[in-house]
């Protein structure tokens, strides 16, 4: 099927589907693509709220250089997650495992440098487990969802 691109294009003219695409995919990569601006956006925040913040701190008080260098370090593997979702490799499940795990060992870490559940970075973990849900089978997600319970 040959499209040819007019000044009268109109988006619906260009569906996943007429292209050869399978629309779950293409969601899922999107879905991907969200999850890793939203992993972007609460870094910096916490980066932010840590650095603007003095003693008593409202996250990474417990064990404030801990909190630091895990965001340092989460804030990179952020950044290269973004452009492995941009750039669509590696495959798009084993991508999602990959960040996934990293962000539930990146929460926890941060939940207990902060003094554990009660300081309420652990509920970030749900966004995390549930945007991969909806990425990965019900397994494995079930898998990614235990691992983040025995986690805290």
């Amino acid at each position: 099927m040959n499209h040819k691109i007019t000044a009268h294009w109109q988006p619906d003219q260009l569906d996943p589907e007429s292209l050869g695409l399978d629309p779950e995919y293409d969601f899922r990569w999107r879905a991907l693509s969200a999850l890793a601006m939203f992993r972007l956006l609460i870094v910096v925040i916490l980066m932010a709220v840590f650095v603007s913040s003095s003693s008593p701190r409202l996250f990474g008080d417990l064990y404030p250089q801990v909190f630091l260098i895990s965001l340092i370090i989460w804030f990179g593997f952020a950044v290269a997650g973004a452009f492995a979702v941009a750039k669509r490799v590696p495959a798009l499940h084993a991508l999602t495992e990959f960040l996934l795990f990293f962000d539930i060992a990146a929460v926890c870490t941060l939940a207990i440098a902060s003094g554990g559940t009660t300081s309420g970075i652990s509920g970030l973990l749900i966004i995390f487990v549930g945007g991969g849900g909806f990425i990965l089978t019900p397994l494995m997600a079930l898998f990614f969802a235990s691992i983040a319970t025995v986690g805290l």
